[in-house]
């Protein structure tokens, strides 16, 4: 059949990027025109679980080796028919599916290749309503995530060198996070391993519009399991997982603040004041800066930095921001 034929093409390797994207275009046509066919053959045929997985893989391993607009066509394409899938039950199928093989791409250190169109299609997916913050993290539980299942070393030394990764030899990843509840705990991790990948050149802007996409929606649509503050510390949920990233990878801090703090501080510049706070900013006003709180003090800085560049502070004087 023509549409296999197209898929066939569109999937496969060494041909050209112009070649691709016209494939991709007819099978971006020929999916949207299934749901308003009179034709019940075409749109049993075309609206199947087995056609629009065979979709996606084209999406997922096939971006490398594509120009973006096509692949973005793509994306659109597939959370589009997703929305739309006339038999709900199959929909939740493909849903729970494309979601765990995102995040298992995200958090794998050993094999990146299909990172980035891991973190974009969850940003996007998640943005366009298919995914809340709440089934990401119940896809996490199901996958069996833990704090100490994505050992930094790992993240870093892939994304840096490009090769075999590190072990740990049970190292933990970051130190515990603040007593909360277990979605807030599951949540902050994830959003480390993020934070780490924001620091990658190489996927650095995808990894950081997934953490802002995050907190965009979460701040919108909080909800009992799962809010934007949290539960114990009252901060914003972004602030722990800073803390704890940077005290396990202090010479990450330069990418963050470029990458990742100025899209968190025009989320929320009301909270600006209480996450200083929270870095000790009086200590260091008074000189009292302890060796165990260079990873604070580093945040502390880049922070004032960057919401003094944004317009939300104005330093008076030594660290003495007037919020």
């Amino acid at each position: 059949m023509l549409v296999l034929n197209v898929l066939r093409t569109a999937h496969a390797v060494g041909i050209t990027v112009s070649h691709r994207a016209a494939a991709c275009n007819v099978l971006c046509a020929f999916l949207d025109q299934a749901f308003v066919s009179p034709i019940s053959e075409m749109r049993s045929f075309m609206l199947s679980i087995e056609i629009w997985r065979a979709f996606f893989d084209v999406y997922m391993d096939r971006y490398g080796d594509s120009k973006p607009k096509p692949m973005k066509q793509v994306l659109v394409i597939l959370v589009n028919s997703l929305s739309r899938w006339p038999r709900p039950e199959e929909a939740q199928v493909l849903r729970k599916d494309t979601l765990d093989t995102f995040l298992l791409w995200i958090n794998s250190p050993d094999n990146t290749s299909m990172l980035q169109p891991a973190l974009h299609g969850l940003a996007y997916f998640v943005s366009k309503g298919i995914f809340s913050v709440k089934d990401v993290v119940v896809s996490l539980q199901r996958l069996g995530s833990t704090d100490d299942s994505l050992p930094a070393e790992d993240l870093t030394t892939q994304a840096t060198q490009g090769g075999q990764a590190a072990t740990s030899s049970g190292d933990p990843a970051f130190p515990a996070p603040a007593s909360g509840t277990p979605s807030e705990n599951l949540m902050e991790t994830f959003i480390c391993t993020l934070l780490l990948w924001a620091s990658h050149t190489g996927v650095a802007t995808s990894a950081s519009h997934l953490i802002s996409t995050f907190f965009k929606i979460l701040r919108k649509h909080s909800s009992k399991e799962i809010n934007f503050y949290h539960s114990v510390t009252k901060l914003p949920l972004w602030v722990a997982p800073l803390k704890r990233t940077l005290e396990r990878k202090p010479e990450i801090v330069e990418a963050l603040k470029h990458h990742v703090l100025p899209e968190l501080f025009r989320l929320s510049p009301e909270d600006i004041h209480d996450f200083v706070k929270s870095l000790h900013l009086e200590h260091y006003s008074c000189g009292k800066v302890a060796a165990n709180d260079h990873s604070d003090f580093l945040l502390l800085l880049s922070s004032l930095q960057v919401a003094q560049d944004l317009g939300l502070v104005r330093v008076t004087g030594k660290l003495m921001p007037m919020l």
